[in-house]
């Protein structure tokens, strides 16, 4: 019964990635968010079944900013979706993404890990603004009760302390929009969608996926769920994640990936089974279909500082600093220098440069051991 409450309040942990995402490219770009919410849930609810582990579902972080500032329009998110999914099928089922795993060191990964851990704190600070002692005392709060074995009080307790600290709901809803339900209605992108999503988002969202929703997620799944090795695999995450954004793209859903600071998130939390991801599907699907278009005012009524503590959360056990203590000196720089071109300039900077430095040393050490030359 324990389990199963702490695997119904973990259900909420990644809401501090996935709302100001879905939020911002709602706004931006004028889709039905109520349609982007009911996609989200049904990839989620597809994970869950289909990996019984909390596999999250989250929308691509490149392509949401992009659409956020203005680069990609409806169109050219729906063909951006379009061009990854083919992508990204072609990438499990032929087992390419695994074998492009294996090629990468665990140094890099990690410094990779560490770099999505400093963006998520480097995402939440704005979002906090002034209220960053709050915040951290929510943190605190979260931290001893978990260790106190109480997951699922000290997440949905943080939650709702968050939302009464810094939220500031409306007097009356008397102008908000009306509930629509919301219908999901075909696009199908010209070849200039194409084109802007090919010019603009494919392959730095392509980078980032193959690092953060296939490699990553697939070590860390692995390390939480040893058993569960031969199912939770970068080839299949790329097959479910491709096949999803395959068919909802046109359908009006933003594109989606998995991720590692959703599992993070999830397990932090005490998710242990797919069921958080289910409820979160279902409520996901309930909400956007019942709202639709009027499900964007109600997101941007949660308030900031509430997704910055759940972000704050996720960054905290994204890092494990015994891991730094246990490789040698020179692993070491090697992280480091593939965390700060990570976070200096793109995961795909951090994991080339984390690649070279690799194959420097991996040289270096075969030119001056004994008997070389």
């Amino acid at each position: 019964m324990k389990q199963q409450m702490q695997n119904i309040a973990a259900s909420l942990a990644d809401l501090g990635i996935i709302l100001p995402l879905m939020l911002g490219t709602a706004i931006a770009t004028g889709i039905d968010a109520g349609i982007a919410l009911a996609g989200l849930g049904l990839f989620a609810l597809v994970n869950g079944f289909i990996y019984r582990r909390p596999i999250p579902a989250q929308p691509m972080k490149v392509v949401a900013a992009l659409a956020i500032v203005g680069q990609l329009d409806a169109a050219a998110m729906a063909a951006t979706g379009i061009l990854l999914g083919i992508a990204l099928l072609a990438l499990g089922a032929t087992g390419l993404a695994g074998r492009l795993k294996r090629l990468i060191p665990g140094t890099v990964l990690y410094g990779i890990q560490i770099a999505l851990a400093i963006s998520l704190v480097l995402t939440a600070l704005p979002l906090l603004g002034t209220n960053l002692l709050p915040a951290l005392g929510l943190l605190l709060v979260f931290v001893l009760l978990k260790r106190l074995g109480l997951q699922a009080l000290a997440f949905l307790g943080v939650l709702a302390a968050s939302l009464l600290l810094f939220g500031n709901l409306p007097v009356s809803f008397a102008d908000a929009p009306a509930w629509r339900l919301a219908l999901p209605a075909l696009v199908l992108p010209n070849l200039e969608a194409f084109a802007a999503a090919a010019n603009h988002a494919f392959l730095p969202q392509l980078a980032l996926t193959l690092t953060n929703a296939l490699f990553l997620t697939a070590v860390i799944a692995q390390e939480y769920y040893p058993d569960d090795k031969a199912r939770l695999n970068e080839n299949r995450f790329a097959l479910s994640s491709g096949a999803c954004n395959l068919l909802l793209a046109p359908l009006g859903a933003i594109p989606m990936c998995h991720g590692a600071s959703g599992l993070v998130a999830y397990h932090a939390a005490g998710g242990r089974s797919g069921l958080p991801v289910i409820a979160l599907g279902l409520g996901l699907i309930a909400v956007g279909i019942a709202t639709g278009p009027a499900a964007a005012y109600y997101l941007a009524l949660i308030p900031g500082p509430a997704f910055g503590v759940l972000l704050l959360i996720t960054a905290t056990y994204l890092v494990d600093p015994k891991k730094l203590l246990r490789v040698s000196p020179a692993c070491r720089v090697i992280i480091g220098l593939t965390v700060a071109a990570a976070v200096f300039h793109s995961m795909l900077a951090g994991l080339a440069a984390g690649i070279a430095l690799e194959l420097i040393r991996s040289r270096a050490g075969k030119r001056f051991a004994p008997g070389a030359g």
